[in-house]
């Protein structure tokens, strides 16, 4: 069983056209969110394999 986890890498603000400001946060996670989505579907995954960085991680973006 995959033990999934994540950190923070930053937090932070994105400013959307100029007028709309939305609170972020960076994380690092020890898996491929799409990659695992799709497998968790159903999908054949036999072809595939999760895309990580060096580190074994791939980040994401939180909108709060």
């Amino acid at each position: 069983m995959t033990h999934f986890q994540s950190r923070t890498v930053k937090t932070g603000h994105w400013l959307y056209n100029g007028e709309l400001r939305k609170g972020i946060i960076l994380k690092a996670i020890n898996y491929d969110y799409w990659y695992e989505i799709e497998k968790e579907d159903g999908l054949d995954m036999d072809d595939d394999k999760p895309i990580l960085n060096e580190e074994g991680e791939m980040y994401m973006i939180d909108w709060v």
